[in-house]
């Protein structure tokens, strides 16, 4: 039997690592945490058997945003790293799935470009993403008390470990590093009593003429609120809420829809 034929056979060693011919890095890693955790090994079972893998673009930032955050959180990160991919696949998803969506027609989401006199608050983002991640299977709450000090816009928990996910809404532009110091300690302190991985996710009504694509709407900062208190790995997410059509790119630049055909040469 060849090297590529032992790949492929699979066997029943969980702990093995290495890439198997037809899997991909965030199976693979997937099934070592499996190896270690109880809880994973349930998770990983559920993702294979129901869950549609990641695009090409999609895996590729998961592997970031994992790295990102393994390196700034504080703390052994690897001990919940399938309850933390579990999440974070997600959130890409959620993330890509309002990306791709119409902003305008009878079909819309409503709270996708509406009105500019009835802007909806974060709320309606937040009401969304626990949705989103319920019918993931996450164990997820929306406005939970009690956490940190205050109450948490979502919260997903796990048998060990719990990741809170602060929920802004911004109306003009702010860079990515803006969002970080305007939101990041609120975010950073509901996870006090728990793992140093936390989230932001803002829903951005700045009128954009272009959408940034799925890369650029996901990063990972490091913060620490205090010299006594643990490093945080901060991901956020942008969800652009009223961004022109792409089609309207052609109109502005004067190469829109023409009357008559073009005559080839």
């Amino acid at each position: 039997m060849g090297p590529d034929s032992q790949k492929a056979g699979g066997g029943s060693n969980t702990g093995d690592t290495s890439t198997r011919l037809g899997e991909t890095p965030q199976l693979v890693a997937m099934k070592a945490a499996a190896a270690e955790s109880p809880e994973a090994a349930k998770l990983l079972d559920e993702w294979q058997r129901h869950i549609t893998p990641l695009n090409f673009a999609q895996e590729e930032l998961l592997e970031r945003l994992i790295k990102g955050i393994h390196d700034y959180a504080e703390g052994n990160s690897v001990a919940y790293d399938g309850q933390m991919r579990a999440l974070v696949c997600a959130l890409i998803r959620f993330t890509a799935r309002y990306l791709d969506q119409l902003q305008s027609g009878q079909r819309k989401v409503p709270w996708l470009r509406p009105e500019k006199t009835d802007l909806p608050g974060e709320d309606v983002l937040a009401d969304s993403l626990d949705d989103a991640l319920y019918f993931a299977g996450l164990n997820s709450k929306a406005e939970i008390a009690n956490v940190g000090g205050g109450r948490v816009d979502v919260l997903v928990e796990f048998q060990r470990c719990r990741f809170a996910i602060e929920v802004k809404r911004e109306l003009t532009h702010h860079t990515d590093d803006q969002l970080v110091s305007k939101y990041g300690t609120q975010a950073v302190q509901y996870a006090a009593t728990d793992v140093t991985a936390v989230f932001l996710a803002v829903l951005d009504y700045f009128e954009r003429q272009e959408r940034l694509d799925i890369d650029a709407v996901f990063w990972t900062r490091q913060l620490q609120l205090d010299s006594l208190s643990r490093n945080y790995a901060l991901t956020a997410l942008r969800v652009q809420a009223h961004v022109d059509s792409p089609s309207a790119s052609s109109r502005r630049s004067g190469y829109g829809r023409v009357s008559k055909p073009i005559k080839r040469v």
